[in-house]
Order: structure tokens, then sequence, then C-alpha cells
């Protein structure tokens, strides 16, 4: 199975975790956080978006009672749009480059498989069975550290902002905003590897 979808602004906004009702995402709470720093209107991907999924799944089941099974899913990485903070002691995030500005994560891959041998017992029987996730342990990014800036955020003239633009990293260096140094890593991976075992009875 494959599939192609796009995840775009809308009523509902996926910048925070666990906070997608429509008409309550944060850039609601300040205007100036729906713009880009030229002062114009911020649009293009969520952090959800992957455009491109697939998904393959294998089963075969041998003569002498043993079953394997084998999923694989690919999907494209998450966009990466970095944050500055603006205005404190508010220090609203403001994606002053633009959704996705700085790129996509690497693409999400797990394989899994489950394998099951039943032994035939009279009239019953017992089914055993192992559910690998994660067979090759790998671990994608899918999260990353966007926020530009540790401290507080950068001030400015913000009729300034809606007319003529600005540019937030030069204001960010004069007025001697540090940088965070989590900035761009990785703040979440899937899950490891893990191994269920399973036992179930049959009559």
């Amino acid at each position: 199975m494959k599939g192609w979808s796009r995840t775009r602004q809308g009523l509902s906004q996926s910048d925070e975790n666990g906070r997608t009702d429509p008409n309550v995402g944060r850039l609601f709470d300040y205007p100036l956080m729906m713009f880009l720093q030229t002062g114009k209107p911020n649009y293009g991907p969520l952090p959800t978006d992957r455009p491109h999924q697939v998904k393959l799944q294998a089963i075969y089941q041998f003569a002498f009672g043993t079953t394997v099974g084998v999923n694989e899913y690919l999907q494209s990485g998450i966009p990466v749009t970095r944050e500055l903070a603006v205005l404190p002691p508010n220090n609203y995030p403001v994606q002053y480059l633009g959704r996705g500005s700085d790129g996509r994560t690497d693409p999400f891959v797990q394989t899994d498989v489950y394998a099951q041998h039943e032994i035939k017992l009279g009239g019953r029987a017992v089914q055993l069975n192992l559910t690998v996730l994660n067979l090759f342990n790998t671990r994608n990014a899918n999260n990353v550290f966007s926020t530009v800036n540790r401290q507080n955020g950068i001030t400015f003239n913000e009729a300034q902002f809606y007319t003529s633009g600005l540019n937030f990293d030069a204001l960010a260096t004069a007025q001697g905003i540090p940088l965070d140094p989590r900035f761009r890593q990785n703040s979440g991976l899937q899950a490891p590897i893990q191994a269920r075992f399973g036992v179930k009875l049959v009559f």
C-alpha cells in the first residue's frame, strides 16, 4: 500500500504536540505569529506532514504449522521549521523563515516481524508467537528542537514588522541573543527494538 498526502495549515495546527482542536492553535495567541519576518503570511506544511508513505505486508504459512510475516513502513521525513522567540517577556515563537525552512528529517523506516508456531494437542492446539517491532533498531528522528534562542527573545517595532519586514537573525546578533545549543538537535526518536512473546490456547 502506498499513499501521497499533504498536511497544511488550516483551522487546526500541529505546531504544539497534542493541541489539534480547530481554532485553538497558538497562532491565535498573538497576530505576528502568523507571519514571516517579511511581514507576509506564513503558509506551508505542518510538522506532521509526510507526503509519501509506503506500507508493505507479507505473510507465509508453512505446512508444518509455522507462520511468518513482515511489515515494512517507509515515510517521508517531517518538516523542520526554525522559530525565534520575540517580544519578551512573552517570547512569542515566530517561524520567521517560513514552514519547512530547514528541510526535513531523514525518512522514517521500520521493519516489524511476526512468527507463530502451532502445536496440535488432540482436538486442541497451542500457538506460540513472537512479535518484534523495529527489528533493525533504527532510530529515525520524529522531532527536532527548532527554537533558535535560549533566553529572552528579540525586540523590535511591530509597525515596521508589518509594513517593511525585518531581519530577525541580524536583530538577534545585534541584541546579543545567545543561540540555544539544542537548536536543530533531535528531540525525539522512534521507539527502540521491542519483542513480545505470546501463548494462545485454541479449543
